[in-house]
């Protein structure tokens, strides 16, 4: 099977044509066996490729949906962005791919830092994992002088780091070395310089990052609905030009406009005044922004709070510790019954949106909850996205809840109750417009969003400008480095083997 490509497209000139290896004379370039696409002219000059240009692995999420990262080096040694966990229904626990594991494992002590840009498990479901494996007690790969190695530094926001600690807890994994980062922070990992810009997204301490390799500067969004361009941090790095912009592509194929988060509760209070019984919601467990305001709603309307599920429990109270929520809130992880309540006085929020086979949402929806029984007249506000693969779950889940003569609040019955926590077109222009980049690499998406996102790019669409000067097609499993001219595929050592996406090579 052919490896995924980089595909550079630059306005104004031919496109360049691409060759697989085994189409001109297999020239040694490529990895684990497989095939990588690059012009002929470049497959011959890869062996005196310059040492001080960055190299970045995209490991996951180019060209597929669910989770994301990529390593970055430069002079033998490298940093790890992110390291998502591939989630399918039916899974018992989210994985990440073994030969993703095997390749960090055997960069040993080059593996100098981890950097997380957030705390979803789609950009940290498999640190502990890995760092399981790094672990003198692990499976990973150790020369005799690492044993008593404090293995790579994890950095990230407060918020980031504590998720990806109780993680690895629960796996019980021991780590030690752990670096809190805030918005304007700057950090140096050898040759290579980040500094945490803020972002908007669907969960507290998201950073984007300025990563700088020498005089090149190269920005990744992660995860984003929205940047405020006028902040100080912003304003320092885009004071400078910007040589790449790697940039979250998930709603690029979108034609609407991203509601706020205002708006959104605006409609979930209208919904919920029209609830003549207990009005039962969910929503994903880390948005802790939707589940305030699930909570002021509640408390405007009389209504009592009661959270069911761990994980909901868990970041509720970590939320009131770490000043997210008000303290008045803390009444909500009371443990009580919610059986004895007169319905109309009730607000029940619970876990399992994906309607998982032990979640709550879909106990409730058969009756079979030991805190509360839907009844006729109460209301359900799906305040979520339905994962790709879980559509036959939910379905099952709301078509319980309207067995019992529950309403269904969602997307599908026309009340706009979520919103993604990923931008639309119009913050993905504003993004592109701030930063002005040479170069413009789109990730974090199917190759569809890819493509998209790259064609939004190019055309100058809403950018007040002729487009970004090369945009660049870039999919997993193809190693680049990072040049002046653009992305330039290239072979890596320890060799990166070939990693498909689950939907197969993408093309655009």
């Amino acid at each position: 099977m052919e490896s995924p490509c980089c595909k550079p497209r630059s306005r104004g000139r031919k496109p360049r044509q691409w060759f697989p290896l085994a189409a001109v004379g297999k020239t040694p370039v490529g990895f684990g066996g497989g095939l990588l696409r690059v012009p002929w002219a470049i497959g011959v000059i890869l062996a005196s490729m310059p040492s001080q240009d960055p190299i970045m692995v995209p490991l996951q999420g180019l060209g597929e949906m669910g989770m994301h990262s990529f390593a970055i080096g430069q002079g033998g040694s490298w940093v790890l962005v992110d390291l998502g966990a591939r989630f399918s229904s039916g899974d018992s626990r989210p994985q990440v791919p073994e030969p993703i594991l095997s390749w960090l494992c055997s960069l040993g002590g080059q593996l100098r830092g981890i950097v997380l840009t957030h705390g979803h498990r789609d950009h940290i479901g498999g640190v502990a994992d890995l760092l399981d494996r790094l672990s003198p007690t692990g499976q990973g790969e150790r020369t005799s002088g690492d044993v008593d190695a404090p293995g790579p530094t994890v950095y990230g926001s407060r918020w980031t780091l504590t998720l990806t600690r109780r993680l690895c807890e629960q796996r019980g994994v021991k780590h030690r070395s752990w670096k809190i980062v805030a918005p304007g922070d700057r950090w140096v990992v050898d040759r290579l310089a980040f500094t945490a810009l803020p972002v908007e997204h669907s969960i507290p301490g998201a950073h984007a990052l300025l990563m700088e390799a020498g005089a090149m500067r190269i920005v990744h969004t992660g995860d984003f609905s929205g940047h405020d361009h006028q902040q100080e941090t912003w304003q320092a790095v885009l004071r400078k030009p910007t040589d790449y912009l790697l940039s979250d592509s998930t709603n690029a194929t979108r034609q609407d406009d991203r509601m706020t988060e205002a708006q959104v509760l605006a409609h979930m209070g209208r919904a919920a005044e029209t609830v003549q019984g207990a009005v039962l919601a969910t929503t994903f467990a880390s948005h802790v922004e939707r589940i305030r305001g699930m909570l002021e709603i509640a408390e405007r309307l009389g209504r009592r709070v009661f959270l069911l599920g761990r994980s909901l429990r868990e970041q509720v109270t970590l939320a009131l510790e770490q000043g997210h929520l008000p303290g008045r809130f803390r009444t909500c992880l009371q443990q009580a019954s919610a059986r004895h309540m007169p319905p109309h006085r009730l607000w029940i929020v619970a876990s399992g949106s994906q309607g998982d086979v032990e979640g709550n949402c879909r106990r409730l929806g058969l009756g079979d909850h030991p805190h509360y029984v839907p009844k006729e007249g109460d209301g359900f506000i799906y305040s979520a996205r339905v994962i790709p693969g879980y559509e036959p779950a939910v379905q099952a889940m709301w078509q319980s809840f309207e067995e019992r003569g529950v309403t269904l609040f969602s997307e599908v019955t026309g009340h706009a109750v979520h919103t993604s926590g990923h931008a639309y077109p119009r913050a993905q222009r504003a993004m592109i417009r701030d930063v002005a980049p040479a170069h413009f690499i789109a990730v974090h998406g199917t190759g569809a969003h890819l493509e998209a996102h790259a064609a939004l790019a190019e055309t100058g669409r809403g950018l007040e400008s002729d487009g970004v000067p090369a945009v660049h097609r870039v999919y997993t499993g193809a190693p680049m480095a990072f040049t002046p001219r653009g992305p330039v595929p290239v072979a890596v050592q320890p060799p990166f083997p070939p990693v498909c996406c689950p939907q197969g090579t993408p093309h655009p």
